[in-house]
């Protein structure tokens, strides 16, 4: 009996690849290995699949068949990138085996680019009793950019039942010749990776001690002995510091003229330098007290250096940048002409041993008999050998931006440029836009290449632009997807591939651009530093090439340093304590709630100036405007503060749980609610005044005002700062709609907007 069951099976399995070929025996299929052929690293080749939570519920068994248990969240797996002719008529489907399915949606679907129009089978069958069904449908091709479109199964909703997908299919209908290709093939290579682990290769005069996931001690002694040997375990940065020194302090290293550490008037004795393995030695000359350290350290990255010609640039150069700056970051990046930064600058950062890498745009210049726009791999390689980053000797390498990790066309004429570019004389990092690679050839293909350019010296510099959750036990789990997950899935397509990895967090914390700092009820110092204590502490980030920071223009001045002062912590010193718990900086301050008015005027007292004159409202579109970068992020709301003429609007309430002495930070925005109806600003200053009562204000003294941050004007919004200090427990703040108590400063009848109002400790050196 079960012979007879499983000959009738494969009569089953035999008929229906024979229908569907036979209908279709003229006719070519647009998808690339509908048999679902296993690769080497047993995965469907040339299919996507969208979650790392699928694929433990992924059965690749039996062969020519995906089969799968749909979760709660949405699953699917698809081609990408496959070029159709709008209006044209296609046919897709599949045969499908499905036992007790209910999901809220389960489809064979074609969409278009961003997934804006949709079209083929709707919904699946519930249960096919062990049976495989034909689903099909005929379609016409929506508009699409760039005519690209996706094949995909696709499901939601359900975390009970099954099913199973055998020999998908998608042919022009009307068999019209011209226009259509099929998703673009792949082939992998096999991953070595290019870099040694960070472990001793031999003992060296001072027993090396990993100190956290990023750190390396590789020397502490006292400074009285003078001369010192220590190995460094790979080809990469250290860090080499001393405790104290005078004026004629001099530290050489392996016995080179000029000195690696010298006095520099108001600066630390210390430098990162990038060395080979193997052995080194130091001297010291002049003053030394304390002991003298030694640290193997990542590579530190940070987008841009602030040369002090480039407007958007100069704002940390010179004094911030020789204070903050250089004692945190061994390489930056620039996005300008390398001449515009000044020849002194340049000789500056040659004698701290400083790495300085331009940047390479994506090419936008059509080439005529390539679809798309597409860059051919041996122009871009031509690019690569010709680029300022590969030829002028000032520069140490280059960075490209930037490969989308979703752009399956443009990952695989970039993977071959760089199968060209092995030999590149210079370092070419690469900036992922997208960080969670789809297990699939490709991507292993891609993370090999990235890694063996410039003789295996390439980086991946993942965009791990961070954005602030609700809580401290939400923002933890969001960042073990977003950062552990990330590199977890690299490792699964390139093991060991955190050596040519680089996690670079976004400081946008300014409203009005791209803004990551979305949530009133959140600090985000608190919030950057479970960022890199996760790095410094989980397994995953051993041996991780570097950490970085993009872009410090679009940074306000306190969450730079403090994120500079973290870098330090847990990249130079390698500790492995929580620096934001020496502050006593918390995940959600409680001085002031509702500060994005999402429960109305709650928490709030109001006296308005006339009914109606003071009130909560809600605003459609106002958090995109702020450019507030998360799906649900909070400020559609505010307060409506509609001038009179008779009085002032009054808005107050008390702030609790200050500390006395300590410094604090007042934030919050306005905006004049036509301007943001109509989507058109004026760039202009709007009249709403804020004051903190029995507290003192320090702003006109703090780094606030002087590096400009006190008030910000953008289109649309004004972004203030006020810095004071406590004075007791409890201090009222109180916003008021006039200019002075005598004058109402502007048009009477005008609603201005308040939102995005937080109270937190404010960071200084010396706090």
């Amino acid at each position: 009996m079960t012979e007879m069951v499983s000959q009738t099976m494969k009569k089953t399995v035999w008929a229906f690849f024979m229908a569907v070929f036979a209908a279709s025996a003229a006719d070519v299929n647009l998808l690339n290995n509908p048999e679902f052929k296993l690769d080497a690293d047993r995965f469907p080749a040339d299919w996507c699949f969208n979650r790392e939570g699928l694929l433990p519920l992924l059965d690749f068994s039996r062969p020519g068949e995906v089969a799968f248990r749909p979760s709660g969240t949405a699953v699917s797996f698809r081609q990408s990138d496959i070029h159709l002719v709008p209006g044209r008529r296609y046919r897709l489907g599949a045969w499908v085996r499905t036992e007790g399915l209910a999901p809220k949606q389960a489809c064979v679907l074609v969409y278009n680019y961003a997934w804006t129009k949709a079209e083929g089978v709707l919904s699946l069958p519930e249960d096919t009793h062990n049976e495989w069904k034909r689903v099909e449908c005929v379609f016409t091709a929506p508009e699409s950019r760039d005519e690209l479109y996706t094949f995909t199964v696709y499901m939601k909703g359900s975390s009970r039942g099954s099913c199973a997908v055998r020999a998908p299919w998608l042919f022009t209908e009307t068999g019209a010749p011209g226009g259509e290709e099929p998703a673009p093939r792949f082939s992998g290579s096999a991953w070595t990776p290019p870099h040694a682990a960070l472990t001793p290769t031999s003992q060296p005069e001072f027993p090396a001690r990993r100190l956290n996931a990023l750190v390396t001690r590789l020397l502490s002694a006292d400074t009285r002995a003078r001369k010192f040997v220590f190995r460094s375990p790979r080809e990469g940065w250290v860090w080499i510091a001393l405790d104290g020194g005078g004026t004629d302090t001099r530290v050489f290293l392996d016995g080179a003229p000029e000195s690696v550490v010298s006095y520099r008037e108001g600066e630390r004795f210390e430098t990162m330098r990038r060395l080979t393995a193997g052995e080194h030695r130091l001297n010291i000359e002049g003053e030394a007290s304390g002991r003298i350290t030694v640290n193997a350290i990542p590579c530190i990255f940070a987008y841009s250096y602030p040369a002090p010609h480039p407007k958007d640039y100069r704002f940390y150069a010179g004094a911030f940048l020789h204070r903050h700056l250089h004692p945190a970051i061994n390489t930056f990046s620039y996005g300008y002409s390398v001449d515009r930064i000044p020849k002194a600058d340049l000789a500056d950062l040659k004698s701290r041993g400083k790495e300085l890498f331009s940047q390479m745009c994506r090419w936008n210049a059509g080439v005529a008999g390539y679809r798309n726009r597409l860059e051919p791999p041996e122009h871009l390689a031509a690019r690569f050998r010709a680029h300022p980053g590969a030829t002028r000797p000032e520069l140490d390498g280059f960075a490209y931006d930037e490969i989308s990790a979703a752009a399956l066309l443009e990952k695989l004429n970039y993977t071959r440029a760089l199968r060209l570019s092995k030999n590149l004389a210079k370092p070419l990092y690469t900036w992922s836009s997208g960080v969670k690679f789809e297990l699939n050839e490709l991507n292993a293909a891609y993370l090999s290449a990235c890694a063996a350019v410039s003789g295996g010296k390439g980086r991946l510099l993942f965009e791990c632009y961070a954005v602030t959750q609700p809580d401290e036990g939400a923002a933890e789990k969001y960042l073990d997807d977003f950062l552990d997950g990330s590199l977890r899935r690299a490792e699964k397509l390139a093991p060991g591939f955190a050596g040519s990895a680089l996690i670079v967090n976004g400081l946008y914390t300014r409203l009005g651009g791209y803004c990551t700092d979305c949530r009133p009820e959140a600090d985000v110092k608190r919030f950057y530093d479970l960022y890199f204590h996760r790095l410094a502490t989980r397994s995953v980030f051993e041996d991780l090439a570097g950490v970085g920071v993009y872009a410090i223009n679009n940074a306000d001045e306190e969450n730079l340093r403090w994120f500079l002062r973290l870098i330090r912590h847990y990249a130079l010193e390698g500790r492995t304590t929580r620096l934001s718990d020496e502050y006593g900086f918390t995940y959600t301050p409680v001085h002031a709630e509702n500060g994005d008015f999402a429960r109305g005027l709650t928490g709030w007292e109001s006296i308005p100036a006339e009914p109606g004159s003071l009130r909560a409202g809600m605003f459609p579109g106002y958090s995109a405007l702020q450019k507030r970068k998360v799906p649900d992020a909070p400020g559609d709301t505010a307060c409506v503060f509609r001038r009179s003429v008779a009085r002032p609007n009054i808005l107050r309430r008390k702030l609790t749980g200050l500390t006395p002495g300590k410094l604090y930070s007042l934030w919050f925005a306005t905006a004049d609610a036509k301007e943001i109806k109509e989507k058109k600003g004026t760039s202009r200053r709007f009249v709403l005044k804020a004051e903190v009562r029995g507290a003192e204000d320090v702003t006109a003294s703090s780094p606030a005002v002087r590096w400009g941050e006190a008030l910000r004007v953008t289109a649309l919004l004004n972004e203030r700062i006020i810095v004071f200090r406590a004075i007791s427990s409890e201090a009222e703040l109180i916003f008021s709609d006039w200019e002075t108590p005598d004058d109402p400063g502007a048009t009477a009848g005008e609603e201005i907007l308040l939102n995005a109002v937080r109270v937190k400790p404010y960071y200084t050196d010396d706090n």
